[in-house]
């Protein structure tokens, strides 16, 4: 018996290749391809991963061949709605409507702990209803369209009827260097902020345009900051500060970038972004609003570069952070122009 492995960020493909002597002279072999899903914990089956992991095994079961085989496997909730929304995205394509209900029910006659319960059937609704609204969006290079066409903007109406805003929000970053842990968290009282800050302990913190940034982090008088017991001390031309309390002290480094407003501009904060983050392999704290599409775009170039696929929609939902149609635009803007110049290679 024979094995590869392929490991991406949320999921792994092995190929299994066995062999089987039937006779002296004879031996039937057998090909099996099996995904693992790395987040089948019910908690964390809700992402944008797991559409993106359904998308793959369907494009592999295209081409697999009749002597090979494709197991998918993980927790009851997981597999079942892995199963319910396989086969009713197939159906949408070919129908304008569908019966969830008679799905789900033929399902559960195979397994009671099938979609055992109500937030999973609302996640399958939820699911569709985006499938059938939008329908793919996860796409290849290939696929870029021009920004303004009818897509971009069905996607971001969508998300404007559909997505409760959020304050924060936290992604992950991996690439060959390790994982970074992303917190965009803009600065809305300085006081909160660098209490947060000090408990969370980031290695960095990114901030745009650093005239403006020094001052809506609190440093609008000079180089000192005092809250109670804590107290603050910008060093080295403002490229890290320290913070001491009762005892304890850290340093966090600080870094600055341009605008994000233009498709140059917006690529090149990415690559710094990027590169700052593979240095760091720690936790990173981004603070204006501003950086949202620099977080995000960071995130759509990272998909790229292992799977050679993106997502714009899912990747900005899945943030939760208001972004402007002019935004959302330019990442779409930016993406047309990958494999260009303005990418710069970010590798170790």
């Amino acid at each position: 018996m024979t094995n590869k492995k392929k490991s991406f960020k949320y999921f792994s493909i092995v190929e299994i290749e066995a062999s089987n002597q039937t006779t002296h002279y004879e031996s039937v072999s057998r090909k099996i391809k099996l995904f693992e899903f790395n987040n089948w914990s019910d908690c964390d089956v809700i992402n944008s991963s797991f559409v993106w992991f359904v998308n793959k095994v369907s494009e592999s079961l295209l081409k697999v061949s009749d002597d090979s085989s494709v197991i998918v496997y993980g927790s009851d909730s997981a597999t079942s709605l892995f199963v319910a929304y396989q086969r009713l995205t197939r159906c949408l394509k070919h129908q304008n409507q569908v019966n969830i209900f008679q799905q789900v029910a033929q399902l559960r006659k195979l397994n009671v702990s099938f979609f055992a319960n109500l937030e999973c059937y609302i996640l399958l609704h939820q699911l569709l209803v985006e499938q059938q609204h939008l329908g793919n969006t996860d796409l290849s290079l290939l696929e870029v369209k021009e920004s303004r066409s009818p897509r971009v903007r069905r996607e971001f109406e969508f998300l404007q009827k559909t997505v409760k805003h959020e304050v924060h929000a936290s992604v992950t970053l991996i690439s060959n260097c390790g994982t970074t842990l992303v917190f965009v968290n803009p600065v809305e009282k300085v006081e909160t902020f660098w209490t947060k800050i000090f408990v969370e302990n980031p290695d960095l913190i990114v901030s745009c345009d650093k005239t403006k940034s020094l001052r809506d982090l609190g440093f609008t008088d000079g180089l000192n900051l005092n809250f109670g017991e804590m107290s603050l001390e910008l060093k080295h031309d403002a490229t890290s500060v320290e913070i001491r309390r009762n005892d304890s002290k850290h340093t966090v480094a600080l870094k600055y970038l341009e605008t994000t407003r233009s498709i140059e501009d917006l690529i090149s904060a990415s690559n710094n972004f990027r590169r700052f983050c593979q240095k760091v392999t720690g936790v990173v704290v981004v603070t204006s609003w501003e950086s949202v599409t620099m977080v995000a775009l960071s995130q759509l170039i990272e998909r790229i570069e292992s799977e050679s696929k993106f997502d714009v929609f899912r990747v900005v939902r899945d943030l939760g952070l208001k972004v402007t149609m002019e935004q959302y635009e330019l990442l779409y803007k930016c993406l047309s122009h990958h494999g260009s110049d303005l990418y710069a290679n970010t590798t170790c």
